[in-house]
């Protein structure tokens, strides 16, 4: 419409200037020349580009990196640059990219897990969801007793065919992908600026208050964090330091209700409920070091001394300040990644998840055999915080395991009464717990909680 709009007005405007070149029609060729001014300006501040030594493909940002490694090396190298493992949503993010690698290379990782042979269990490592919108498997596959982790075949009679392998077993090359931004001079995400508090004085170290003040004078807000990308990019920026949490945009009531000081929905959370940590704001760990794990949101004193980040949307002028944070509002509905359900025994559980013996806080009973599948994206690991546990000493046992079935390494063996909280974490992104009793005497159970390590 905006060009359209334009082509009409140069049309009119020099069809006059032929026939009359008057002051008057002077001045409109001066107002047009501004007129081409503005659009080019919002055009290119609008234009999607690629940052940090990505190509833009397909309206995706991609950098091809030619050595083999595992799918979990692949993984590490793409978050330490920002992104993911390639995603594939439709025919045409596929067919581009055969394009992008040339024929140089055979096979690419893909970002996608699967859990079980059936394409509804193959889960996107960027958190998107399931391949079930948009899969290319070859025939017979997915087929996860060869592996679970997913290649893309370049070339050959599978060209652009999706093959199940061994995650660990097998090298390849990988594509790392991030999403496009617009062209600014910051460090630039998805669409927003991110600073450092080290970055723009004040020693780096403010309360909350003082930090949100600090950002709006920035025309941004403390930051807020929407997905895992974000989160790792986040994180990133504090890669090379030894800073142990920063202040996040969060405020939080009662540890149940949530809200970002920039106004943006709640639609991803990391909140550590297991955490006995007290306050109305919200930092994010960015170590693991005893209770607090790295990645974790963890409610603070908003009058503790913290680092923290600003952020603010890429491409446009600072104009003013933003709103001052406010309190949740109690009304709202509660944070889904705060408040899991309790699962049954016998349970496949994705991170974050809580998991309790049957009828806890209550007594359990009797000849119980269950088991808890907990699993998290790719190749991220499990973090498990067993915050209670009381059963019959000996007899009636917790055991956990190292990967998704009893044949995977035993990682411990508990009953009776140890001192809690106590943590484990996994080598992959599966762990199995189990929970047996014996005919006789019963007790309150166990509390758990899992979360992702990024």
């Amino acid at each position: 419409m905006f060009a359209k709009l334009l082509t009409d007005i140069i049309f009119n405007v020099l069809h006059r200037f032929v026939k009359d070149k008057t002051s008057s029609l002077l001045l409109e060729m001066r107002q047009l020349v501004h007129l081409f001014a503005i659009f080019a300006g919002i055009f290119c501040s609008s234009s999607p580009v690629c940052t940090n030594g990505y190509s833009l493909i397909n309206n995706k940002c991609l950098k091809l990196f030619s050595t083999s490694m595992s799918h979990r090396d692949a993984v590490t190298t793409c978050s330490e640059n920002f992104g993911t493992v390639v995603t594939v949503k439709n025919a045409i993010d596929n067919q581009a990219i055969a394009s992008f690698v040339g024929t140089s290379i055979r096979h690419i990782w893909l970002g996608l897990y699967c859990f079980q042979s059936d394409v509804s269990q193959c889960q996107w490592d960027d958190a998107s969801g399931s391949a079930s919108d948009y899969s290319n498997f070859a025939q017979s596959f997915p087929y996860t007793d060869v592996g679970n982790c997913v290649y893309y075949a370049v070339s050959g009679s599978l060209a652009g065919k999706w093959i199940s392998n061994d995650c660990d077993g097998d090298l390849r090359p990988f594509i790392c992908e991030i999403p496009t931004t617009i062209q600014d001079s910051c460090n630039n995400f998805d669409g927003n600026c991110y600073y450092r508090s080290e970055d723009i004085g004040f020693g780096g170290y403010q309360s909350f208050e003082q930090a949100q003040d600090t950002c709006e004078g920035l025309c941004g807000n403390l930051v807020s964090i929407h997905s895992p990308n974000e989160l790792r990019y986040v994180k990133g920026l504090y890669r090379n330091r030894n800073t142990p949490n920063i202040y996040i945009g969060a405020l939080t009531v009662s540890g149940k209700y949530h809200s970002w000081t920039d106004g943006s929905s709640w639609t991803f959370g990391n909140v550590d409920s297991s955490s006995q940590q007290s306050g109305m704001c919200m930092m994010m760990s960015l170590q693991t070091n005893g209770s607090l794990t790295q990645d974790a949101w963890y409610p603070s004193d908003c009058q503790a001394f913290r680092s923290f980040v600003c952020k603010r949307k890429a491409g446009t002028q600072c104009v003013g300040p933003t709103p001052t944070p406010s309190t949740p509002d109690p009304s709202v509905s509660p944070d889904p990644y705060v408040t899991p359900s309790t699962p049954y025994c016998n349970s496949f559980l994705m991170a974050p998840s809580q998991l309790t013996s049957p009828g806890y806080p209550g007594n359990y009973t009797n000849n119980l055999n269950c088991s808890f599948r907990l699993a998290t994206l790719g190749a991220y690991r499990i973090r498990l915080t067993f915050n209670s546990f009381n059963t019959e000493n000996n007899y009636d046992k917790v055991m956990v395991y190292d990967g998704d079935d009893s044949q995977n390494s035993l990682m411990g063996r508990y009953s009776g009464q140890p001192e809690v909280p106590f943590y484990l974490e996994s080598t992959g992104n599966t762990m199995l717990v189990t929970f047996t009793t014996d005919g006789s005497v019963v007790g309150p159970g166990f509390s758990a909680y899992f979360l992702s390590l990024i």
